[in-house]
């Protein structure tokens, strides 16, 4: 009691415990990498857009605009017919009223075709003007969607 405790750095680090489990299995988190311990190492991690990972959805946009220019984008995909339908995604009414939006100028997904896609609708594309997806298959079967320049 009445003790201070001075320059402590404290970090926390969380996992998924065995016990846990989300809709589909208890490995959810399974791909989760150490987390960044102060700004300077967040600002690297965003510029450097990395590897996202979700169940079901890896980004989706409640209000405002996501820009993705690069990073690699895959989820864990829900039970059919949904499947990655919802990888990267806008909450329905906000997309619709114009205030959720997604421009995507870089980047790969898996499983995800950001230009033709039924996140919000059939034929839904987030792929700004000027860019174009280039798919390529995998020996295990994904199909990576990689978004560059025309």
């Amino acid at each position: 009691m009445n003790k201070e405790l001075k320059d402590t750095t404290i970090t926390v680090c969380a996992t998924q415990d065995t016990v846990e489990s989300d809709s589909f299995n208890n490995t959810y988190d399974e791909n989760a990498t150490y987390p960044v311990v102060n700004v300077t190492e967040l600002k690297e991690a965003l510029t450097n857009d990395g590897y996202y990972y979700g169940g079901g959805t890896a980004v989706q946009v409640q209000e405002g605009t996501l820009v993705i220019n690069g990073g690699t984008f895959a989820c864990e995909p829900f039970e059919d017919p949904y499947g990655y339908n919802f990888l990267i995604n806008c909450v329905d009414s906000a997309y619709k009223n114009g205030t959720a939006k997604v421009i995507i100028q870089g980047g790969t997904f898996i499983n995800f075709d950001p230009s033709n896609n039924s996140a919000e609708g059939a034929g839904t594309n987030f792929v700004a003007d000027g860019y174009k997806v280039v798919p390529q298959t995998q020996t295990n079967g994904d199909i990576c969607y990689t978004v560059v320049a025309e």
